[in-house]
């Protein structure tokens, strides 16, 4: 990061900006009147094998909604 954009980046910085944006996109969601019955993934996460490594998502929707708290 900092070759290709200067500045001192560090992981804990690299984190930093992730989890601002998840929560910018999630206030934009909630100001478009999203709510929480909406922040699901769709079934074909449950369902799909993953090509890169053969696993399929098995978090339940109780452990995604607790994922953002």
């Amino acid at each position: 990061m900092a070759g290709a954009f200067g500045g001192d980046w560090t992981f804990d910085k690299v984190i930093q900006i992730g989890r601002d944006t998840l929560a910018m996109e999630r206030a934009y969601n909630k100001a478009a009147g999203f709510t929480q019955k909406d922040d699901v993934l769709p079934q074909f996460f449950y369902k799909e094998v993953a090509t890169s490594s053969g696993a399929i998502f098995d978090l339940s929707k109780e452990d995604m909604a607790d994922t953002f708290k």
